[in-house]
């Protein structure tokens, strides 16, 4: 069964890297130990475009070559950076829940009258013009 060929930012990903390592004099081999890849030739299929970098692997790269994950890899950086905003987002709601959860049921309701005020203010702002592009108008 054939492989499936890689997309061509995967190419454009390998290709970086692969001009990275060589600037930096280092073998597939030294790579692969230094950077905890893993075998000469597994580097050689990341390098060739043989086998697709991951988030895993190119952060092992990023870190043993001391760059950003965005040199090597502008889609790789955008999921990590996505997957780090849902983390983030995740960690605040528990937070959020945990603070409420120890509240009695009178301030609950206070800080969901709060809430739903905040809510209506930020809809309001976003769905009407603003007073300066109003008075714009009558002007």
């Amino acid at each position: 069964m054939a492989k499936k060929s890689l997309e061509k930012w995967q190419e454009e990903d390998a290709q970086r890297l692969k001009e990275r390592i060589d600037s930096v004099g280092l073998s597939q081999l030294e790579v692969g130990e230094k950077f905890g890849i893993g075998t000469q030739g597994m580097v050689w299929q990341y390098l060739n475009a043989k086998t697709p970098l991951n988030l895993s692997v190119i952060i092992k790269f990023s870190n043993g070559l001391k760059c950003s994950i965005v040199e090597l890899s502008p889609t790789l950086a955008e999921e990590l950076s996505r997957a780090n905003i849902g983390l983030v987002g995740a960690q605040n709601n528990v937070r959020v829940l945990h603070l409420y959860s120890q509240l009695d049921e009178s301030d609950q309701n206070k800080v969901l009258g709060y809430m739903e005020g905040l809510a209506t203010i930020t809809t309001n702002k976003s769905s009407s013009p603003s007073i300066s592009e109003t008075e714009k108008k009558k002007a």
